[in-house]
C-alpha cells in the first residue's frame, strides 16, 4: 500500500519505500484496490459458544474481526472469548489494534497480520492455548507487536516474504 506522490517521464515517486528489489524485467504493475480508510471498530465483545477444540483447519470458523484493504484503521478494547480466531488484519496499511483480549477455548490465530504493513498492535492479552499467537504472514512487513502477554506465546513467522517486524515488551 503506496501513496503515488507523482507520476512523471516513466518515474513513479511514492511516499514510502517499498522495502524490496524491483526491477523492470520482472514487469510490475501498479493496481488500485478499494478500501475503508480512517475507519474503526472499539468496545465491544465477541462471545461465542463454547466448544470443543477442533484439529488444526478444522475450526467451525467462530472468528470475530476481519480487517481486509483498511488504511488508517483502528481496533480498541475488544474482547473475542471462545473464539476460533481473534483479529485478522490483510491487505492493509497503518492499523493499530489497541487493548484487545483474547481468551477462551484453543484458538488457532489469536492476531495475525497478512499482506500488511505499518501496522500496531499493543496492549494486548492472549489468555487461551492457541496454534499461532502473533502470526506474521505473506509479506507483512515494518509491523509491531508490543505490550502483549500470551499464555504459551506462539511468536509466529507463518511464511511468504514477511520482513522488518518487531516483538518487543
Amino acid at each position: 500500500w503506496v501513496h503515488v506522490e507523482s507520476f512523471a517521464d516513466g518515474q513513479m515517486r511514492i511516499s514510502t519505500p517499498l522495502g524490496l528489489e524491483l526491477r523492470p524485467e520482472w514487469a510490475p504493475m501498479l493496481t488500485r484496490l478499494p478500501h475503508v480508510r480512517e475507519s474503526g471498530i472499539e468496545g465491544l465483545a465477541f462471545l461465542f459458544p463454547k466448544t470443543k477444540r477442533q484439529p488444526h483447519l478444522k475450526e467451525k470458523g467462530y472468528n470475530a474481526i476481519p480487517l481486509s484493504r483498511a488504511i488508517d484503521c483502528w481496533v480498541r478494547d475488544v474482547v473475542v472469548d471462545n473464539g476460533d480466531s481473534g483479529i485478522i488484519i490483510e491487505n492493509s496499511r497503518q492499523v493499530t489494534v489497541d487493548g484487545a483480549v483474547l481468551s477462551g477455548k484453543g484458538m488457532h490465530h489469536p492476531l495475525l497480520l497478512s499482506r500488511s504493513t505499518d501496522c500496531l498492535v499493543t496492549n494486548w492479552r492472549i489468555d487461551a492455548p492457541h496454534r499461532h499467537g502473533t502470526t506474521l504472514t505473506w509479506g507483512a512487513h515494518r509491523n509491531v507487536y508490543s505490550h502483549g502477554w500470551g499464555r504459551d506465546l506462539a511468536m509466529d513467522c507463518h511464511r511468504a516474504n514477511s520482513f522488518e517486524n518487531l516483538h518487543t515488551q
